[in-house]
């Protein structure tokens, strides 16, 4: 009876595996499709021989349109009606010392020079290296063709001489203490204007007393030539009245002491003025001139400090 069972078994699974089996083309299968056939591969090589030539003419198309706009900007580059043909196309504004010529004169151009290719920026930048010029935009105009050049001068208001021990060249100081070579102006322009104000014994440590310094004496009603600082517990002022001296300076007290000085001028412009060989003017309070105290003039106006 078991016997039976088991080969009845075994006739079942038999049965179920032969309608289950893989069918024996599979294997032609594959290898069809791992093993292209000789038209396959041609068709492949003519797509591949086509892509090819695509992308060639892309890169020719790419490569004639670069060339072409270069070339035409080159040549629209030299065209006439872009070109600066002299200076008389270099317009200045700005300037009150340095003539339009020097300005021009300055500006790195071989004419003719088309205005495409100038840079507005770089020529700013070399104009401002110059000493008399504080600072310049440049600007480039197509129709017509020109270049805007405005500038901005710095202005000296005193010419300095150095003190005995400092090895400093002559230079030029301005408002506000900055200092610069005075040969720096006049390789520019052997005709820069110099300042009718001189700096005796300039200090670069005086660069910070400067400014109040200087807007107080040129608010002053009375003409001062000269500021004699070798001394710095004794200013001496030379002024169209004479000889001054003021001590040190106090920011407080140099208008107190041309206020003073003011007050002094009918005394010492008269035709009884007497003969000085200074005007102590160090105690505002009590001028004293060769010993002898001066009375003032209580009607004159106090000196400002306020700038011009």
């Amino acid at each position: 009876m078991g016997r039976c069972v088991t080969h009845a078994s075994y006739l079942v699974i038999s049965a179920i595996l032969s309608a289950t089996a893989i069918p024996a083309v599979l294997p032609d299968a594959m290898t069809e499709f791992v093993s292209p056939s000789p038209e396959d591969l041609a068709d492949r090589r003519r797509d591949l021989r086509r892509q090819r030539r695509h992308r060639n003419l892309q890169a020719l198309w790419r490569t004639t349109v670069v060339t072409s706009l270069a070339a035409g900007a080159c040549w629209l580059a030299i065209q006439p009606a872009w070109l600066l043909r002299g200076p008389g196309q270099v317009q200045v504004e700005g300037n009150e010392f340095l003539t339009d010529t020097t300005i021009q004169d300055l500006l790195p151009l071989d004419y003719p020079q088309s205005v495409l290719a100038i840079d507005p920026e770089a020529i700013a930048a070399l104009l401002q290296a110059q000493a008399p010029i504080a600072a310049a935009t440049v600007t480039r105009h197509v129709f017509p063709p020109r270049l805007e050049v405005v500038v901005a001068e710095r202005q000296p208001v005193a010419v300095t001489q150095p003190r005995q021990a400092i090895e400093q060249p002559p230079g030029l100081l301005d408002s506000v203490g900055n200092w610069l070579p005075q040969d720096s102006f006049t390789a520019v322009d052997p005709d820069w204007p110099l300042p009718n104000l001189t700096f005796k014994g300039y200090d670069p440590a005086y660069a910070s007393q400067w400014p109040s310094f200087y807007a107080t004496v040129v608010a002053s009603p009375i003409t001062i030539t000269t500021v004699d600082w070798q001394d710095p517990n004794n200013v001496i002022l030379e002024t169209e009245l004479g000889i001054v001296h003021i001590g040190a300076y106090s920011v407080n007290q140099l208008p107190r002491q041309l206020t003073t000085l003011t007050q002094l001028r009918p005394l010492l412009t008269g035709e009884a003025a007497p003969t000085m060989a200074y005007l102590d003017l160090s105690d505002p309070d009590n001028p004293t001139l060769q010993g002898a105290s001066l009375p003032l003039d209580q009607n004159a106006q106090p000196a400002t400090s306020s700038e011009p």
